[in-house]
Formats: structure tokens, sequence, C-alpha cells
């Protein structure tokens, strides 16, 4: 794809219409949770919270080969998970 000169390389990528269909369906997911009534969850969460209800406690590493992430990518998941639920402490 060649670049016109007033074009931002973002605008022009042409993995962009793919990255808005993934939004949206991550959209549309989190609507159905909160229709019912699961509120605070983010479609990221999902695969780690399935992998640690059936395998029980696990390390950050099995977590990510579980769900095929890198370790940095987990670890950040995880933070996100706690700070969630801490805010969702704080809330009640």
């Amino acid at each position: 794809m060649k670049q016109t000169d007033n074009q931002d390389l973002l605008d022009s990528s042409h993995w962009r219409p793919l990255w808005q269909m993934l939004n949206a369906m991550d959209q549309d997911i989190a609507s159905l949770y909160d229709d019912a009534g699961i509120t605070g969850l983010r479609n990221r969460f999902v695969g780690p919270l399935i992998q640690l209800g059936r395998h029980g406690s696990m390390t950050i590493q099995e977590l990510a080969t579980a769900v095929e992430v890198t370790h940095s990518a987990m670890s950040q998941t995880a933070a996100a998970m706690r700070r969630r639920v801490r805010r969702q402490r704080r809330e009640q």
C-alpha cells in the first residue's frame, strides 16, 4: 500500500477495519455481560478466569501458556483484574 504525503500511517493501515470489527465485537460481548447483571467483566478477563476455575491456582506463566498470550500480557491482565476487584470492593 502506497502512502500519500498527507496520509497518516495509522489512518492508512489495512488492519484498521479488522481492529474496528474486533472492537465492536468486544463492546457487544461486554454489553451482553452487563445485560446479564455481570458488571465490570472485561472480555480479556474471561479466558484466565475460566482457566483458574478449571485448574485452581496458577502462575502467571501457566495462565499465559493456557490462553496463548505472552507472560507480559498476562501479567498486565492480572494487574487489571486486581485493580477491578479492589475498585468494586471500595464501591460496596
